[in-house]
């Protein structure tokens, strides 16, 4: 169907009917990857770009890494449960200069500084637990980025995937 127009000449009458197809086609791919995507991460295997702070990915498995993050972790866990708030934790490991995880994986437009919605991400990330859970959002269309929520019984949750012990 390329060159099927050529706006030079004024032949712009099937335009309509084209975009339509095109898009038609557009969405049966992102179908197709849709669901090779989602029998991968029922087999356990991690799909997301970036992996969650304190792991990293080996062959589609999480593992806990062995620098400083898993460390941070559990100190967020730790303060949290303490009594800290999300704002307090994410001021305090600012002012000591500690990597967000932004900087940990090398995002160019990181911030240097920790806010109190990174630490509510951390403690709400059901891969803290060892589980994985995937597919908990999704595009609402091909033609837009805007993202929507997926109900949790249509999220893909696969047990005891990974180390839960990042915040013992």
């Amino acid at each position: 169907m390329d060159n099927a127009i050529d706006t030079t000449k004024g032949e712009s009458h099937m335009f309509g009917i084209y975009a339509w197809l095109y898009e038609q086609e557009s969405q049966r791919i992102s179908e197709r990857v849709k669901h090779s995507l989602r029998i991968s991460a029922q087999q356990g295997n991690f799909k997301g770009s970036i992996p969650p702070f304190g792991y990293h990915v080996v062959s589609g498995k999480l593992f806990v890494r062995d620098d400083f993050t898993v460390d941070v972790v559990k100190r967020i866990f730790r303060d949290y449960i303490a009594g800290k708030g999300f704002g307090k934790i994410a001021n305090e490991l600012s002012k000591e200069g500690i990597p967000t995880p932004g900087q940990t994986v090398g995002r160019k437009n990181s911030g240097v500084y920790w806010h109190d919605s990174t630490i509510r991400i951390i403690l709400s990330k059901p891969h803290y637990t060892g589980d994985l859970v995937q597919n908990r959002e999704t595009t609402a269309s091909v033609t837009t980025k805007r993202r929507k929520k997926v109900d949790k019984s249509e999220q893909i949750i696969v047990e005891n995937t990974h180390e839960p012990e990042l915040f013992i």
